[in-house]
């Protein structure tokens, strides 16, 4: 996950997404729903980045489903802010 932070931070959204996707199989193997959540959040924001809204999107649905308040309020914060967002751009909110 954290080398999937790297890659986007130096632009390589390519990259970032390929470990992003890793980051999220490991979650679904270990079943941890945290990082699976965080793993759908970074690729959310990845295809963002590449103008994918419908991407992005879905990823941060599939992020939503994954936190509940208690158990990391901030991160479910950020990807409902995400999720505005991306409803802001395409004229839906």
């Amino acid at each position: 996950f954290n080398l999937g932070l790297a890659l986007k931070a130096t632009g390589d959204l390519v990259g970032a997404a390929a470990r992003f996707d890793e980051a999220r199989e490991l979650g679904m193997s270990l079943r941890d729903d945290a990082l699976i959540a965080s793993a759908y959040n970074a690729l959310g924001a990845v295809h963002d980045d590449q103008g994918d809204s419908d991407r992005a999107l879905q990823c941060f649905r599939r992020a939503e489903e994954y936190l509940d308040a208690e158990s990391d309020p901030v991160l479910l914060a950020g990807v409902k802010d995400h999720i505005g967002i991306i409803l802001k751009k395409r004229g839906q909110l």
